[in-house]
């Protein structure tokens, strides 16, 4: 029996070492010399493709297929290495097996000891106190004693059997529990280092590797592929748990020297990988073998010589005071951490391949879905007005007499095609167009994608610290961190990549919107055109059925007819065409963008990742989290910032010129303010000089913006309020409650605009008539004959009175259709004079009689009411009065920019010089694109426009005449510097010009006879003032105000009613209100 325990251990360490052998090594070395070999394969087809670089003073220059290069390259080794690895790693379980095989051993000894019986009787050994060589000389003596003394007895008494008794049961539990154990510790302690060491150096290489190779991939990232050159780099060391990730750079030499950089250090790497691999066919447990097999022996002969000795007083005694150590596992921790980090590498692998995935495609995808229906639609409208165009081209011959009316009505057809395909097959079309939608659709789908693949990664990876040195000794106690991994990519993408993908979504909706802005000034520049084109043919037909025509007038109808026609057309084209630009253009910023951001995703994921189990985890997390936040703010502040910056230089604008108003008027009261001659005769050449200005505009420049009141409703702005409550008046009216309504507001504010427009949209409907007072009433007889006649009251005869003209009014049957009617410039119903304001209130008093079946409508200046109500309040109170709507800043640009949408021509601002307004030089200066640039100067512009015009159209619009000029190859218009005209000439005025002054705003227009009156001079001095104020262009005869600049004052007629000119009521009105003479 004792015979078998030798054997029985022998046993044992075979089992152990197979258990190793089978469990680990047949397992890991094949699969580490199949990576091996797919690795290489792998390196060698990347070679392939690009060689690599070389250690020289030159170096080859990174390939434009470089990022596909090394994707392909680093899926194919992750796929092919990196996951075979980690799932033998995981497989095998490597703790696992260790501690299985000492938990083995250990169980076969306990029931090789439980086996043995406690004691065994044998013959005592004959040698047993032989002398030996090694025995000391108290052992020499006490042996030679008892052979002497068994000797003695063996005289005395015959020879008898001795007995030896061995303590089996304890000899084997020493032996096997504690002499063989402490001395096979070291033997498997050796075999888990060996292992431990090549699975920390495997663990280590790659890591660097996957680290080095994702590296790569976002350094070429970076390259600018126009700017690739070749470039002089050095290599660089690498840490990949502690490297700090690389900047972004703009030079592209700098990035291209990065990604160089970077990819020699893969490669260093790659070769680390790659040599740890074919490491692997040198693990063996020979020598742990041999030492076993030492051990087994060692042991034998201990045990045999302690039961050759067992009784004696040469036995030891043999008892195990502590209990075996019981395998702990430690190292099984260890190496599933291990093999979380090769798993790890290749989840970052992929999560980057998924990003990228979704990012690739995304471009695309938001073309299609937002730019691509928009596109086609302009094609195909572009196709169909060039088409309409040719047809166009070929009506417009000179009609033959009689025929007018038919190119009318071929004309009207074609404005009638054209806009039916403008507006509905185009901005309709374009309307109902789901840009947004469709491009949140296609952000949202990949958001989606990337946030299921980002559910579907594992929580967290728990890895311990790389060794610093994979050949030092291995502690399985080595601190551990957890990596918090889909916490780690749902914050990094939530802030940096979803919210930066959908803010990419607005510029494509707003250049859709754009394109629909287009198509309605391409509907506005064809409408304006073909009708002014009608118009002309219109006065063609006119002039020859009044006989005043000839060849060249018909001639210059059907040419002027051509020009509008066909010009506005090419326009309308050329708007099509140019807006298909910033469409096709569209999808290169996306790509920059998402590219650029995708990019900083993925830098800063790898970077949270290589610095996950360090402080700096803490510090990239809390910047990632104020990040959004900061993007809000910074949203929030900048929207505020330039709101407040514009609130306050207008006010410092308006300040100013406060200011500048006050020395002015101090000056002016002290008597030392001057005004140079120069400064009145440049304002009179600026004032008479216009009309051959706008002669070089084109023909349908010059009638956009003509003095004359607007027709078109398109083109009337700012009156949304005043139209809404007008229309509220008539809503009264027909619910039983009547009233006349009396408009009022600023000469030259627009009422009568206002009142074209109302009769073409919320009073089309309606039975109008329109009552335009253009001289001056003094006799009510000839006003009720003026009411009946356009009211078709005077089968009876003219009226002598309002009062009978109103009897006549109620004895007409009430009509279904509303009757309105119009009377427009009411100041000429009154005079400042001896009951001067009496015929006014009458005819206030008979509209009030009257309202209750007529719907009546009345325009007076603001000046002209005031009068009204102060001397006959009675009368002013019978009506309803509404105050025209101020004009803004903004309702000025918005007047004048639609007007000129409808030339379809292009529009530049020119900066003025930079030491007349080095604040905005400076802004200009830190514009970053032309588009800025050109909003500031448009903003500007505007703003001190609206400085010196205020409310007045016309003066606003006689500033615009002089900024603007045609573009040499009249393409377009550019737009110089407002041109200040100055009019504190006026604050040398005398005490009866300003009067004077004031009475033609009050009186709308004045004869001298009339001034005289109103003045209470004689007519030689009134004519006088008015000369005066002719000199200065400050008046004009009513009857030819009309296109800006057309009449140059040369004398005042007795007969003739003058009237301010409309560009100067604004500078005339501030300088009364400056001396206190209107409020």
């Amino acid at each position: 029996m004792l015979e078998d325990i030798p054997a029985a251990v022998r046993s044992q360490h075979d089992d152990v070492l197979d258990a190793i052998r089978s469990g680990v090594l047949d397992e890991l070395k094949p699969a580490a010399e199949k990576a091996a070999d797919q690795f290489d394969a792998a390196r060698k087809t990347r070679l392939d493709r690009f060689q690599t670089l070389r250690s020289g003073a030159e170096s080859d220059p990174i390939p434009t297929d470089a990022r596909d290069v090394i994707r392909d390259y680093r899926r194919a080794s992750v796929e092919t290495v990196l996951v075979p690895l980690a799932e033998t790693l995981r497989f095998v379980d490597t703790g696992v097996v260790l501690r299985s095989a000492r938990q083995g051993l250990q169980d076969a000894r306990a029931s090789l000891t439980t086996q043995q019986p406690d004691h065994l009787e044998r013959a005592e050994p004959d040698a047993l106190y032989e002398a030996d060589e090694a025995d000391g000389t108290i052992r020499s003596i006490r042996k030679t004693w008892i052979r002497g003394m068994r000797r003695v007895r063996s005289w005395v008494s015959s020879g008898e059997d001795r007995i030896q008794t061995v303590p089996v049961a304890q000899l084997v539990d020493y032996h096997l529990r504690h002499r063989l154990p402490v001395a096979e510790k070291a033997v498997l302690l050796d075999i888990e280092q060996n292992l431990a060491r090549w699975v920390a150096r495997l663990e280590r290489a790659a890591t660097e590797w996957i680290h080095a190779t994702l590296r790569v991939e976002a350094a070429v990232d970076r390259l600018d592929s126009e700017a690739r050159q070749r470039l002089d780099t050095a290599p660089s060391s690498d840490d990949p748990e502690s490297q700090e990730p690389t900047s972004d750079r703009n030079d592209p030499g700098e990035q291209e020297s990065e990604a160089v950089r970077q990819l020699r250090v893969m490669e260093t790497t790659e070769k680390a990988f790659l040599d740890v691999l074919h490491d692997a066919a040198s693990l063996t447990l020979d020598d742990a073998e041999d030492r076993l097999r030492r051990l087994a022996q060692s042991a034998q002969e201990a045990f045999e010589n302690d039961t050759f000795r067992a009784g004696s007083f040469m036995a030891k005694r043999r008892r195990v005071k502590t209990p075996p150590e019981t395998p702990t596992g430690r190292w099984v921790e260890w190496h599933r951490q291990a093999t979380a980090r090769l798993a790890m590498g290749h989840h970052l692998s992929e999560i980057r391949d998924i990003i990228h995935t979704e990012q690739a495609s995304m471009t695309g995808a938001i073309v299609d879905a937002g730019i691509s229906p928009a596109r086609q639609l302009v094609r195909d409208a572009l196709r169909q007005l060039k088409a309409l165009r040719e047809e166009v081209d070929s009506l417009l011959a000179l009609p033959a007499p009689g025929t007018e009316r038919h190119l009318i009505q071929d004309l009207d057809a074609v404005l009638d095609r054209a806009l039916d395909l403008l507006e509905n097959e185009l901005a309709a079309a374009l309307r109902q167009t789901t840009v947004r939608r469709d491009t949140e659709a296609v952000v949202q789908a990949r958001i989606d994608t990337i946030r299921l693949a980002i559910d579907e990664q594992p929580d967290t990876f728990v890895v311990h610290a790389l060794p610093a040195d994979p050949e030092a000794p291995i502690s399985p106690d080595a601190p551990s961190h957890t990596v918090q991994w889909t916490s780690i990519l749902e914050e990094t993408t939530a802030v940096l990549l979803f919210d930066a993908w959908r803010a990419l979504l607005p510029p494509i909706a707003d250049t859709v919107l754009q394109v629909t802005s287009t198509a309605d000034d391409v509907i506005g520049i064809v409408r304006f055109n073909l009708g002014a084109a009608m118009e002309e043919v219109q006065d063609l037909l006119v002039a020859r059925r009044r006989d005043e025509t000839s060849d060249e007038i018909d001639q210059g109808h059907l040419e002027a007819a051509r020009e509008l026609a066909l010009d506005g057309l090419d326009r309308a084209a050329a708007l099509l065409t140019d807006s298909d630009r910033p469409m096709v253009d569209a999808g290169l910023p996306i790509a920059r963008a998402v590219r650029s951001t995708t990019t900083a995703t993925w830098a800063r994921i790898h970077e949270r990742v290589r610095a996950a189990g360090r402080a700096r985890e803490q510090v990239l997390r809390a910047r990632a989290l104020s990040e959004s936040y900061l993007r809000t703010a910074t949203e929030w502040s900048q929207a505020t910032g330039r709101e407040l910056r514009i609130r306050l230089r207008r006010t410092l604008q308006l300040g100013q010129r406060r200011a500048e108003k006050i020395v002015q008027m101090g000056q002016t009261a002290v008597g030392t303010g001057e005004v140079d001659d120069a400064v009145i005769q440049e304002t009179v050449a600026a004032v008479i000089g216009l009309g051959d200005e706008l002669s070089e505009m084109p023909l349908v420049y010059r009638r956009l913006f003509s003095l004359r009141p607007v027709r078109d409703p398109d083109l009337l702005v700012g009156r949304t309020a005043d139209i809404q409550r007008v229309e509220q008046h008539v809503r009264q009216w027909e619910n039983g409650l009547p009233n006349a309504l009396i408009i009022t507001g600023d000469p030259g504010s627009g009422m009568t605009s206002l009142v074209n427009v109302l009769s073409a949209t919320s009073l089309r409907r309606a039975r109008r008539y329109t009552i335009e007072l253009t001289e001056r009433y003094t006799e009510e007889a000839d006003v009720a004959r003026v009411f009946a006649r356009v009211l078709g009251l005077t089968r009876t005869g003219d009226p002598e009175t309002l009062d009978e003209l109103a009897a006549r009014i109620r004895e007409q049957p009430t009509n279904a259709r509303h009757r309105v009617v119009l009377v427009e410039h009411m100041e000429h119903l009154f005079l400042r004079a001896v009951h001067g304001t009496g015929l006014l209130a009458r005819v206030v008093e008979f509209m009030s009689a009257t309202d209750s079946r007529l719907i009546w409508i009345g325009t007076i200046s603001g000046f002209g009411w005031q009068i009204l109500q102060a001397h006959e309040p009675d009368a002013a109170g019978l009506v309803v009065r509404h105050a025209l709507t101020p004009f803004g800043r903004e309702t000025i640009e918005e007047l004048i920019i639609r007007r000129h949408r409808r030339s379809g021509l292009a529009l530049t601002f020119e900066a003025p010089d930079e030491s007349a307004q080095p604040l905005l030089a400076r802004r200009l200066a830190r514009a970053e694109t032309p588009e800025a640039r050109q909003e500031m100067l448009r903003q500007d512009y505007f703003d001190r426009l609206h400085s010196l015009c205020g409310q007045n159209v016309m003066l606003a619009l006689f500033h615009w005449f002089r900024s603007v000029r045609m573009d040499e190859d009249g393409s377009g218009i550019r737009v110089a510097p407002v041109r200040p005209i100055r009019f504190d000439f006026l604050d040398t005025f005398s005490v009866r010009q300003s009067f004077a002054l004031k009475a033609l705003l009050e009186h709308a227009s004045l004869t001298v006879s009339e001034l005289a009156q109103v003045l209470q001079l004689s007519p030689e001095k009134a004519r006088t003032i008015l000369e005066a104020l002719g000199n200065a262009q400050l008046i004009a005869p009513a009857e030819t105000i009309g296109i800006a600049g057309t009449y140059a004052f040369d004398g005042v007629e007795p007969d003739i009613r003058y009237r301010v000119r409309p560009m100067v009521l604004h500078p005339v009105a501030r300088h009364l209100r400056s001396r206190n003479i209107v409020h």
